[in-house]
């Protein structure tokens, strides 16, 4: 009898385990989805992935009219953690940026020109509210978002093959980018740590 109990306690625990397995591998899918999804609507499912996505559009961009002083192909993937990567591309002017995350269901697109003062304004193009870009200083680029949200900033400084800056919004923990750029043969590796949330990549070529 002693042995038939261990062997149904046994079963017991193998069943709670794969229950509890299963209810937590679960609940980290949705942690993940809620970390880079980005769709079509006003869910604030949504927002740190519409957010991630964003942020991405805008650094390549910049990065890539900066590592040339103007003319550039960009062909990069955003890199995330158990989720699809994403595709990077666009082209850089001295006077213009176009940069594309392409998604499944949308996009996050950043276009901007100078300005009269010779600063760059423009907008991401994306699922919600579309973000206003302008550049306030060199490597300071204030993000207008709509309605009630808070306005954020986003920092980008270059310099002897090293890439660092920050995004940050009131309320909020500073997102961090670090990274390297090699000129010579078009090479960009970018890491933005976030958080309390997943980090995500970008890496890829950036091309006169």
């Amino acid at each position: 009898m002693k042995i038939k109990s261990i062997f149904s306690d046994i079963k017991s625990l193998a069943a709670t385990g794969l229950v509890a397995g299963v209810i937590g591998g679960g609940i980290f899918e949705l942690f993940v989805a809620g970390q880079y999804s980005d769709l079509p609507g006003f869910s604030d499912d949504h927002q740190t992935g519409r957010t991630k996505n964003s942020i991405a559009s805008v650094i390549c961009g910049v990065v890539g009219q900066k590592m040339y002083d103007g003319n550039s192909e960009l062909d990069l993937e955003v890199v995330k953690t158990m989720w699809p990567d994403a595709n990077l591309t666009g082209h850089t002017t001295k006077d213009t940026i176009d940069s594309n995350v392409d998604l499944t269901f949308t996009r996050a697109r950043f276009t901007a020109s100078k300005n009269a003062e010779g600063n760059l304004e423009g907008n991401v193009d994306k699922s919600e509210f579309d973000w206003k870009i302008k550049q306030t200083r060199d490597d300071t680029y204030k993000i207008e978002r709509a309605g009630w949200k808070l306005n954020a900033e986003l920092k980008i400084m270059m310099n002897d093959g090293q890439i660092s800056g920050s995004y940050s919004k009131p309320l909020s923990f500073d997102y961090k980018i670090k990274g390297t750029y090699d000129k010579e043969n078009g090479k960009v590796d970018i890491d933005v740590k976030v958080p309390l949330s997943l980090d995500f990549g970008i890496k890829g070529n950036v091309k006169r």
